[in-house]
């Protein structure tokens, strides 16, 4: 029987075999690399940052703990691009795999093209040796081509270098490349220093007379002269009446006599004052100040003013002092002239106690804080000087207090104990009540000059996309190359524009990889912080780097498509405050189209409807409040908002940063449904998905105060908010919309979903499918219908239930029809593939073949409706009067993986064959393939100027009579063609096409070439017949009556 006690032992074993696995795979990698030459031992331990005994043990350490942590073993091999989803996991590290099993076409690095250094068959690891040992500082390192070459690295393994450089660009050399990593390696280990210098030690390993010595050292060492007590002891204490004696009595036992000690009773509401006062035991040194609950940072303030000492110190009522401290600091202070000390603290924990100790200066504390406020003692002038507390903070105002005392002077350390602090996370003390983001309000104050920022000019014109990589590299590459890979509307790239990429805390193979981005692409820079600063900080950052005029907050997972920013800066040249895009998931449907609902309960907009829905807005709608993923804004204004508040930390720093522009600007925020970017993973790739939701991407904890401190601040924009809400709800939403009332419509307004076999994301724009399914869904609108689109991976949508007619346009791949709703069926390919029991789910069922539609073995009554095509795009006088050019032989198509006989025929024999599409270059000789495809809007005008257009069908295709829709749209364009034999071709398409049934035909007629088809005119006459009898148009009007036939002939809801 299997038990869930036996499923998890099972998981155990295969979880203990695939570390043995791992283990022994890698343990067999070391002599793999021992005796390649291409390991670097040099570059190897400059980025462990110290020697190591011999070349053996810097192989061991490197296959062992260096590999997985990101480390390089050649400065031309980086493993999280050569393999990026097996990198750590893979049995055989992947160096060794390179130099083992690595194919010729293989990349070990973005900068390196093996095939480009003259690999040509030869094992990659040879080709880089060869390389290595001529290269010289001055030589140019041989790239890859910008989308990747056939068989090698694809976008869902590794991306392509994917760069639109600008002109201009200066070559990379190999010199160059070394000293930008030998900088990431020197900047890498700094920072991991101050990240990795220990705060915290057991308290158990400090050698226990340190403390005693320290003490005596300083016991009887002269002190300052001072016409008042030495030391303020300044203590905040509310609501502490059962642990403030203690705190109390332990600056009593101080062995330095020379102290004040006001406490400021900060509003209690229990006998806190009383226990103050008798623990003081009549002691006049010990002052009670009362005043009114107003916060810690506010109650130490009221206290200094009443201070006489020479210096100040500070001590929570729920620690207490070791009898040495204050001795011992003051004392050390006047020997070095220091102004500000701190020492040591203990730090009670049940698992056992630890030493928070560290010697260290300012550049520490742009990480965190390592001075404790219980061990500070500051000059009181200096003090004065840096103004006290900042009572705007509720938390880690200790923290903000010791950055600027270390901006004026060196903190002096004091290697002794001087705090007992008891780590009680139980109680209501500020380090458990209020949040931790508070510590990223600080670092922001202290890292970013906003005063300077607001007088530094920027580039009019220009657009800065700002990013944070958090999760790595790869997302990071793949949307920066998509942003400033964006064209302006004549299509060239926007040289100018620029990418500033906050690398947070990343491993050493992140800021390698990102920063080969930034040395191929001058429009890039990179920023690395020690650690990961998070979101808005990262932003904040970022944006002190910008130099445009507008910028650009861009998710990491992110990718703006074609257009997309440029819309965003055109709506903010109309008067915008802030614009934002149109996000779309990895299934091509709607992450939010903005944000609605209330400021403290955000809600994304039409989630899970697809993209259609959002662009019924129009093409700029306005919105309640914008998604941070893709935002963009004006420079100047971002700076003087201070940009993304770091105090948000679970996602809600956007809806605030939305309401502080449109309040600036006294408009609303806007969305572009034009401007589409898809977040989350993409189809192809090994993104997860973008869930539809903030609270499953950060801690719910901090969605919900995020949510509420939203709420407290933009609180009064709730009806505006509702209202908008609302609108754009029954606007767009079937969701939200009133109960449908029945009228005398004719047609009624039918809510339509298009269901198509094409991929979701970029890749589905090389399927015919999509622009099929896409052209039909117009035809339908045009009647009057609501059309979305579906792939084929959007059709389990949780809003498919909305749809009255499901219409799945039958390709490669079979669509389930939807329950409830109209199912119509039209096939228009692979008929080998369609059986009577799919045929059999469908109301209605049209087929784009004749004979087939017949055939009793369809099992049901099937209508004949052909391909079509859209006249408006193919018709003879497309791209009239502009620069076509000419092909003899043109064919325009992918390569289905195979050698198309009717390409190949000709090429083979000699003939010249122009052809754009994909996956052609394993199998076309140089010069064949021109482009991997034309714009839809000059096909048409390639088609009527070309010679001849070659066509050809799927063989189940031909048999059965299914003509393709390539042939309806280059007839309609008055196209001469060439096709193989489809029965019934001439009466639909006439004399426009000529067809073969053999290799010997095809070569005639291509040798014959225009002279066997109607002239110039008759062919112009012939296209627009063509495109008359068999648009979308028409192919619609039969389609809309057969839903209408269907519905009424059961009962149904009501449309909407």
């Amino acid at each position: 029987m299997l038990t869930p006690a036996r499923v998890r032992s099972a998981l155990r074993r295969r979880a203990r075999g695939s570390r043995l696995l791992l283990a022994a795979g890698r343990a067999a990698s070391v002599p793999v690399v021992l005796r390649s030459p291409l390991f670097d031992r040099g570059w190897y331990e400059a980025q462990v940052g110290r020697r190591l005994p011999g070349r053996t043990a810097a192989v061991v350490h490197y296959v062992r703990h260096g590999s997985r942590a990101g480390l390089s073993p050649c400065r031309l091999f980086e493993a999280e691009w050569y393999q990026p989803a097996r990198w750590r996991s893979a049995p055989l590290d992947p160096f060794a795999h390179l130099l083992l099993r690595g194919r010729p076409d293989a990349q070990p690095h973005p900068l390196l093209d093996p095939l480009g250094a003259g690999g040509g068959a030869r094992p990659v690891p040879e080709v880089l040796a060869a390389w290595l040992a001529a290269a010289a500082p001055t030589t140019p390192l041989p790239l890859p081509p910008a989308e990747g070459r056939p068989g090698g690295p694809s976008p869902a393994t590794a991306p392509a270098l994917g760069l639109r450089l600008p002109a201009g660009a200066a070559p990379v050399t190999w010199g160059a490349l070394r000293a930008a990593q030998d900088d990431a390696v020197r900047r890498h280990l700094a920072q991991d220093r101050l990240r990795h210098d220990p705060r915290l030690t057991p308290a158990a390993d400090r050698d226990p007379h340190q403390d005693a010595l320290v003490a005596a050292t300083w016991a009887d060492a002269p002190l300052p002269a001072h016409d008042g007590p030495l030391v303020t002891v300044v203590m905040p204490v509310r609501d502490r009446e059962a642990v403030v004696g203690r705190a109390v009595r332990s600056v009593l036992a101080q062995t330095l006599p020379s102290w004040e000690l006001l406490v400021v009773d900060d509003g209690s509401r229990d006998g806190t004052r009383a226990a103050v006062l008798a623990a003081a035991g009549g002691d006049p040194r010990v002052r009670v100040l009362d005043g009114p609950a107003r916060g810690v940072a506010a109650a130490r303030n009221a206290a200094l003013p009443h201070g006489r000492g020479w210096c100040t110190a500070f001590l929570d009522s729920d620690n207490a002092w070791e009898p040495a401290f204050l001795r011992t600091a003051v004392a050390t202070m006047h020997a070095r002239h220091a102004p500000v000390a701190h020492a040591a603290a203990r730090v009670v924990r049940a698992g056992g106690d630890l030493v928070r100790d560290l010697d260290a200066q300012a550049e520490h504390l742009a990480v965190r804080n390592h001075v404790d406020l219980n061990v500070l003692v500051v000059r009181s002038d200096l003090l004065a000087e840096v103004g006290g507390f900042d009572e705007t903070l509720r938390r880690t105002v200790d923290y903000d207090l010791v950055w600027r005392l270390a901006r004026r002077a060196s903190l002096l350390h004091v290697p002794l104990v001087g705090v007992v602090y008891d780590d009680d996370r139980t109680g209501d003390r500020l380090s458990t009540t209020e949040r931790r983001s508070w510590k990223e309000v600080v670092r922001r104050r202290h890292l970013v000059d906003w005063d300077a920022l607001a007088t530094t000019p920027t580039a009019v014109g220009t657009t800065s996309v700002l990013l944070v990589a958090r999760r790595g590299w790869a997302e990071a590459w793949r949307a920066v190359t998509a942003a400033l890979g964006d064209a302006t509307a004549d299509g060239r790239a926007r040289d100018a524009d620029r990418a500033v990429v906050v690398d947070a805390g990343g491993r050493p193979s992140v800021a390698r990889l990102l920063g080969a981005l930034a040395l191929v692409d001058p429009r890039v820079t990179v920023l690395r912080t020690p650690d990961d600063v998070g979101v808005p900080l990262g932003l904040d950052l970022a944006l002190a780097a910008a130099t445009g005029d507008v910028a650009v907050l861009l998710a990491e997972d992110a990718e703006p498509v074609p257009g997309a920013l440029a819309a965003l800066r055109a709506a903010l040249d109309d008067g915008a405050p802030a614009a934002g895009a149109l996000l779309l998931d990895h299934r091509d449907l709607v992450v939010a189209a903005g944000t609605g609902g209330a400021p403290g309960a955000p809600e994304p907009l039409l989630a899970d409807l697809p993209a259609d829905d959002a662009r019924r807005l129009g093409p700029v709608v306005a919105v309640p409040a914008l998604r941070g993923e893709a935002l963009a804004a004006r420079t100047a204004d971002l700076v003087a908002e201070r940009c993304a508040d770091p105090l948000l930390a679970g996602g809600g720093w956007d809806v605030d940063l939305s309401a502080r522009l449109a309040a600036r600007r006294g408009a609303s925020p806007v969305l572009v449904t034009g401007a589409v970017v898809r977040t989350g993973a993409a189809v192809g790739t090994t993104r997860r998905a973008a869930p539809a939701t903030r609270a499953t991407r950060t801690d719910p904890a901090e969605v919900a105060a995020d949510a509420a401190e939203n709420g407290r601040r933009h609180g009064a924009a709730a009806t505006a908010w509702a209202a908008t809400t609302a609108d754009l709800r029954r606007r767009a939403d079937p969701r939200h919309r009133p109960a449908a009332v029945v009228t005398a419509e004719a047609p009624p307004r039918l809510r339509w979903a298009v269901r198509t076999a094409a991929l979701a994301g970029p890749r589905g724009d090389t399927w015919g499918d999509r622009h099929f399914g896409r052209a039909v869904a117009d035809a339908l609108a045009a009647l009057g219908q609501e059309v979305v689109v579906d792939t084929r991976h959007s059709l389990g949508r949780s809003t498919s239930d909305l749809d009255d007619v499901v219409l799945a346009v039958r390709g490669k791949v079979p669509l389930a029809p939807a329950d409830g709703a109209v199912r119509l069926a039209w096939v228009i390919s692979h008929p080998d593939l369609v059986g009577a029991e799919e045929l059999a789910a469908y109301d209605r069922v049209w087929a784009a073949s004749a004979a087939w539609a017949a055939d009793p073995a369809r099992g049901r009554d099937v209508g004949v409706l052909l391909q079509a095509t859209d006249p408006r795009l193919f018709h003879p006088a497309a791209g009239e009067g502009d620069a076509v050019e000419h092909h003899d032989v043109l064919f325009v198509g992918s390569s289905r993986s195979v050698y198309r006989p009717v390409v190949r025929v000709l090429v083979e024999a000699g003939r010249d064959v122009a052809v754009y599409g994909g996956g052609w270059e394993r199998f076309l000789p140089p010069g064949v393939l021109r482009g991997s495809g034309i714009d839809n809007a000059a096909l048409s005008a390639a088609y009527r100027g070309a010679g001849l257009v070659l066509n050809d069908h799927w063989e189940d295709m031909r048999r059965s009579g299914f003509a393709s829709n390539r042939l309806f749209d280059a007839a309609a364009s008055g196209a001469r063609v060439v096709s193989d034999h489809v029965e019934g071709l001439g009466d639909v398409v006439g004399p426009l096409v000529r067809t073969y049934a053999d290799e010997r035909e095809l070569l005639a007629l291509v040798d014959e070439g225009p002279a066997g088809f109607p002239p110039d005119a008759e062919r112009a006459r012939l296209g627009r017949r063509v495109g008359e009898l068999h648009s979308f148009d028409a192919r619609a009007r039969v389609l809309l009556e057969g839903a209408l036939a269907v519905r009424a002939g059961r009962p149904g809801r009501a449309a909407r």
